[in-house]
This record gives structure tokens, sequence and C-alpha cells, in this order.
């Protein structure tokens, strides 16, 4: 008997503990907005999660500062392994009312990754090398400069979570996997072949002049651009190919 009751007690003690240590620490914005500057250099992809705001250039050279409120930026996590910057909220955080900004200048741009609610704004990149983009969990990328201004080599996106795309620009070939009620407009944003798969409820707008393949069910659509060859196309009953 008196085994078991320690066997509780432990227990007890154990799951209080993970409790303690798993509990959310709640942030409310204070409204007094600081900048901080980050001294890294030679980050080629960038990882942003949980809201955070990001807004990415090009130029010659490496500069990281971020705004937050000032009872904010403690709770921001920057850190660099090999060629990936990530910036992140520590730990188990939640933010209410809060600014959280990151301003990146970069020569080149090879990936960037979202998650979490994230948004970026991407402007200048031009360049002959692929580009990947992944999205996740409602998070967004976009760019509001002229078509013709963002250029790359291929061009991959994989979207999941309703999250969205708008850019504008060009690339080779271009490869797009959407889930999960997502979105991708790319009516600004030409390329030569593009292979497209939706599953989901998700929308995609491309503007195609070579192949185009397209493979869609669950309610999603594509809608393209162009007169691009048709190359393997499986549509499902219930989603849509259209010309626009």
């Amino acid at each position: 008997m008196k085994r078991a009751v320690v066997a509780i007690l432990v227990v007890t003690l154990l799951t209080s503990g993970l409790l303690t240590s798993c509990a959310v620490v709640k942030v409310e914005g204070s409204g007094n907005l600081i900048n901080k500057t980050f001294e890294f250099s030679d980050f080629t992809v960038v990882k942003v999660e949980n809201g955070i705001h990001v807004e990415l250039n090009h130029s010659s050279t490496f500069n990281l500062e971020i705004t937050a409120d000032d009872n904010v930026m403690e709770y921001i996590e920057v850190n660099k392994s090999g060629d990936t910057l990530r910036i992140r909220p520590k730990g188990n955080t939640a933010f209410r009312s809060a600014t959280m900004t990151a301003k990146v200048t970069m020569p080149n741009l090879y990936k960037l990754e979202l998650s979490g609610g994230s948004m970026a704004e991407i402007t200048g990149f031009n360049s002959s090398h692929d580009l990947s983009v992944r999205l996740s969990g409602g998070s967004n990328i976009s760019s509001f400069i002229t078509p013709g201004d963002i250029t790359a080599g291929d061009a991959d996106f994989n979207l999941s979570g309703g999250s969205h795309v708008r850019l504008n620009g060009s690339a080779d070939d271009l490869n797009v996997e959407c889930s999960g009620g997502s979105y991708i407009n790319l009516e600004g944003f030409s390329v030569s072949n593009a292979d497209i798969k939706l599953r989901g409820g998700s929308h995609a707008t491309v503007n195609v002049d070579g192949t185009l393949n397209v493979d869609i069910s669950g309610g999603s659509e594509v809608i393209y651009i162009g007169d691009p060859t048709m190359g393997d196309i499986d549509v499902a009953w219930d989603s849509d190919l259209i010309k626009q």
C-alpha cells in the first residue's frame, strides 16, 4: 500500500513538472517599439515561424534588423546554422497585439520557409539559381512590385494549411503542390513549363507558355494564362481546369 502511495506521488510530481515546463507564456505587446540589429552573414535560406512578419530585400550586403514591442523583443530567437537563418519566438510563447517584424537584406535567396501564420514580402531578387518556397499553417508570401523584378531558374512551391502566395516575376520551370485550401496566384509570374498538383480545395493561377501538367482533386481549381501544350492532365470530377 505504501509503495502504491509513493508511486502515485512520484507520478503526480512528474506530471506537475511536465505541465509547468510546457506552460504557455502569454505576452501582450506594450506598443512601445524598439529595434535590434543582428550580425549574421553568408546565409541563402530563411526560415520564419509563428506569426513573424519578414521583409526580404536584395542587397550586396547582409543585414538583419528586428522591430518589436520592448516587452516582446526578448522572446524572439534568431540563429544561424550552416546557410540557414532562422527567426522564431522562443519556446511556448503566445502574443497578443504584438509587433514582430524582421527586415532582412541578402545577396541571394535560395529557399524560404514560413510556418504558423508567418508573412513575407520579397523584392528585388533576380538570378538564375533555383528558388524553393515552403509555406504551412496559414502563412503567406507576396510581392507587389512590377512583373519581372523577381526572377529565378526553376521555382518550386509547396503550400499547405490555407497558405497564400502572390508573386510577380519569372522562372524557367515551375512546380506547385498545394493542399488544405491553399492559394497561389502567379498570374504575373511567367514560366516555361509547369507541373501543378492541388488537393483539398486549393487554387492556382499560372502563366505558362511551354508544357502544362495538371493533377487536381478535392474541389480544387487551376486557372492558366497563355497557350501552353497540354501534357499529363488529370482533373477529378469535382475540380476545374480553366483557361483565362
